[in-house]
């Protein structure tokens, strides 16, 4: 069972993911009205479409082991 803290990092990432799809269709929805553009707007679509596989990956790593994973109150500009 996992613990509230838990759930509401599984929340964020979720979400997270979520809004990286939504970046990757607006960033497709700029190359389809500015196609003298469109290499350079598609290709961004391609890196959100990546990040929201990552962040489902990590998704899925804190599913089977919640435990392993713990959250930071802090972080520094030096950790960024």
């Amino acid at each position: 069972m996992m613990t509230p803290e838990q759930k509401n990092m599984l929340y964020v990432l979720n979400l997270s993911r979520l809004v990286e799809f939504a970046l990757e269709e607006f960033y497709a929805t700029c190359a389809a009205h500015c196609p003298e553009t469109a290499d350079f707007w598609n290709s961004i679509a391609i890196q959100e479409r990546r990040h929201a596989h990552y962040i489902g990956r990590v998704e899925e790593l804190f599913q089977e082991n919640p435990q392993e994973f713990t959250l930071k109150k802090k972080v520094t500009l030096d950790e960024i």
